[in-house]
């Protein structure tokens, strides 16, 4: 059994209607998967059509963020295999069916994501392009990736590049109880974004504790789906905010798992840095410079922390 999870916090309707008619479309039968919608403190209170759905609910989770409200529907299902879907996801009609037999086919894959292509309001502005993956946009190709943690480097474990990113990253629930038994015990959890907060990393937390516990991590291109991309999300303060919060909880991720490149240092010279940072990237020059100086600016703040 697959059980799908949808957390949401003040959706669009129109989107969170996109994201479940590309369920009611899926080729794998009701009867095979569930489908869980996680209410996140939103106002007005989550309504949906669900009497598509024989097995379906929405339940409410009073903690604000992402990552609590993924909590909450983890804690709902004891499906062996979970689906994490946003409430602006349109996955192919034929995403299900392939978690499941990819599952099946390979016994030790902990978590499986694919492509994501986005879907836009309207044309993206030329100079985007090179910050759609901030928008949880990418394109790894057509090429099978597993990363086995027994492929470690000189003892050194890498975090594996490809790895799902929360849209639609599928979970082997037997794999999932390790990263839930950690979390218990863990004073740094690495949440994510949490009402206008837009930090990020908790499910490269996932992925780790995963990967860290021996199981498989890996990319399929028969799994897709689009993301919607509203207007409001194509300029160049919310890019910049939004690189700004990835690059600090990535930066955060890397040390906790002592994989970061960069020397953390004295926050003494924080601002000295920052200046620099901003005779070098000139951010009022371009749209793209300006995005480039915030994510600088997130990193150094993580690496002074």
């Amino acid at each position: 059994m697959i059980a799908v999870i949808i957390p949401t916090y003040n959706p669009k309707d129109e989107f969170l209607n996109e994201t479940l008619n590309s369920l009611k479309k899926q080729s794998l039968h009701t009867s095979f998967w569930e489908l869980i919608i996680v209410d996140n403190n939103s106002s007005p209170k989550v309504e949906a059509d669900l009497s598509w759905h024989p097995n379906s609910c929405i339940v409410s989770e009073e903690k604000q963020g992402l990552t609590h409200a993924r909590l909450k529907g983890f804690s709902q299902t004891n499906c062996e295999i979970i689906v994490m879907v946003d409430d602006d996801n349109i996955l192919d009609e034929n995403y299900l069916e392939n978690c499941l037999s990819i599952f099946n086919e390979f016994p030790k894959m902990g978590a499986i994501g694919g492509n994501i292509e986005g879907k836009f309001e309207i044309i993206p502005p030329y100079w985007t392009k090179d910050f759609f993956s901030l928008l949880a946009i990418r394109n790894l190709g057509k090429e099978i990736l597993i990363a086995n943690i027994q492929l470690r480097n000189n003892n050194k474990i890498d975090y594996p590049l490809f790895s799902p990113v929360g849209a639609g990253m599928a979970i082997r629930r037997i794999a999932l109880n390790k990263y839930l038994e950690e979390i218990q015990r863990d004073t740094q959890l690495i949440a994510d974004r949490s009402g206008d907060s837009l930090t990020s990393s908790g499910d490269n937390e996932i992925v780790m504790q995963i990967f860290l516990n021996g199981f498989d991590i890996g990319f399929f291109p028969k799994l897709s789906m689009k993301h919607i991309i509203p207007t409001e999300r194509l300029n160049k303060i919310y890019l910049g905010k939004l690189n700004k919060a990835i690059m600090h909880s990535w930066t955060l991720f890397l040390i906790k798992y002592n994989q970061c490149p960069w020397n953390r240092f004295n926050k003494i010279t924080l601002q000295l840095r920052v200046i620099k940072a901003l005779i070098k990237y000139a951010p009022w020059k371009s749209p793209s410079n300006y995005i480039k100086f915030n994510g600088v600016i997130g990193q150094l703040e993580a690496l002074s922390s």
